[in-house]
């Protein structure tokens, strides 16, 4: 149920090829981390049905810090912004712009990640080009051969700018665990601290690398 929430959830294959480290060089590496606590009586009341939810919450909460930290790491690594909208009366034809830009440089964009504080006027502007029902989530359509799956942002992971990228813009370094060899480590057990309750833990340990700045566009929302 963990991994399924954090499955549902992850961008990583959206944003950069994913490469398993196995170097003993974990320099730069960021852990992303969720630990909880609950009573055993809790676990163990049957009356509780909602423990699905609890913990696909815990994967999508590891998936949201996951986020957090791309968009930082991203933002860093590639300096400048390509382009600009105004906050008050954004000019959202940049974006249409900027994807046949990438794709003109050889890199079909797949992914747009939005801006919190515009998202609304974002979709009043796109709706009618807007797949609200496409299975690998909703989808802006720019032409006949780009669509962008929309990606939102929001108070636990938020994003300022809006994003247009390939995933051939960068690598994505995981460190597998190192007893499941799967990229999200979770650990559930007695807590070491407090007998009566039970831990939970889930961590993925990552480092971004972008590699083609050619792949990213990035706008900068303006006063």
């Amino acid at each position: 149920m963990i991994a399924d929430g954090y499955a549902s959830n992850t961008v990583v294959a959206q944003v950069g090829q994913v490469s398993r480290w196995t170097s003993p060089n974990i320099d730069n590496f960021r852990g992303i981390l969720l630990r909880t606590r609950r009573k055993k009586t809790e676990l163990l009341d049957p009356s509780f049905v909602f423990w699905n939810m609890y913990f696909e919450d815990i994967g999508k909460a590891v998936a949201n810090g996951e986020r957090n930290y791309f968009f930082k790491a991203l933002l860093r690594q590639a300096g400048f912004a390509d382009g600009q909208l105004a906050r008050r009366q954004p000019d959202f034809s940049v974006i249409e712009r900027e994807a046949l830009r990438q794709a003109d440089a050889g890199f079909i964009p797949s992914v747009l990640f939005t801006s919190i504080d515009l998202f609304r006027d974002f979709i009043g502007h796109f709706d009618d080009r807007i797949n609200w029902t496409h299975p690998q989530g909703r989808q802006l359509e720019i032409n006949s051969t780009i669509s962008l799956r929309l990606v939102g942002s929001h108070r636990w992971s938020p994003l300022e700018e809006f994003i247009i990228m390939s995933p051939k813009a960068g690598i994505w370094h995981v460190l597998p665990d190192l007893d499941t060899n799967e990229e999200l480590a979770i650990a559930i057990g007695n807590s070491p601290s407090r007998p009566d309750e039970v831990e939970v833990i889930a961590e993925t340990v990552a480092k971004y690398e972008l590699r083609e700045r050619k792949a990213v566009s990035i706008i900068q929302v303006v006063e």
